[in-house]
């Protein structure tokens, strides 16, 4: 889906429907099938306010790219990604890791945009193993 689509569902203010609409964009395919995932991550959606998405997303629509001053970003970062996340495609993901020297990353295979739902423990792991590095 195109981010154009995307604000549009989004500025639809129907936070169901934007859901049914945004699910496939941020889901590994694999756990669609997952009734009881889906219904839960569906309630968190329903209350996460979309003011923030349609913000988000007008971002990147009308020059939002920020990816110049990348390389103003002094302290170390880490980014997690997802391997098939529709949301944040693998070129947006990459340019935010080639476009900073401070930037490392890992990438959580077979999940999609909602990495906390769909490996809350890999998540936790990779966290886990960076707290060491923060406080060096």
């Amino acid at each position: 889906m195109l981010l154009q689509e995307i604000l549009h569902v989004l500025e639809s203010g129907s936070q169901p429907a934007v859901f049914e609409k945004l699910c496939n964009q941020m889901v590994h395919p694999a756990r669609l099938q997952d009734h009881a995932f889906m219904e839960k991550l569906r309630n968190a959606f329903i209350a996460f306010p979309t003011d923030r998405l349609i913000y988000q997303t007008q971002l990147e629509l009308h020059g939002g790219d920020t990816s110049q001053r990348l390389t103003e970003i002094a302290p170390p970062f880490y980014v997690i990604f997802a391997d098939v996340d529709a949301y944040f495609g693998h070129e947006m993901q990459l340019q935010l890791h080639t476009g900073s020297p401070c930037c490392s990353c890992t990438c959580i295979p077979e999940t999609g945009h909602m990495i906390p739902y769909e490996q809350p423990a890999t998540l936790f792991l990779n966290i886990k193993r960076l707290l060491p590095e923060c406080f060096l």
